[in-house]
């Protein structure tokens, strides 16, 4: 058996479990989400330093699934 979750970090939010890697342990720059049961994936990249990927892929992830 393939396990699908090898490499990414899991998480659950809401309920619903997701795949993330981030480019920054803090998320910094870059964020790329995956829901595999729901099919949607959100990846945010940036080049500025003072931008926060994991919040702005939180938050587009959240709308996304209607999740609080």
């Amino acid at each position: 058996p393939i396990d699908a979750a090898q490499g990414w970090k899991v998480e659950t939010v809401g309920g619903v479990t997701r795949y993330a890697v981030y480019g920054t342990e803090a998320g910094k720059r870059g964020a790329f989400l995956r829901v595999p049961d729901r099919h949607a994936t959100v990846i945010v990249l940036t080049n500025d330093d003072a931008a926060d990927a994991k919040a702005m892929a939180d938050v587009l992830m959240a709308r996304l699934l209607a999740v609080p």
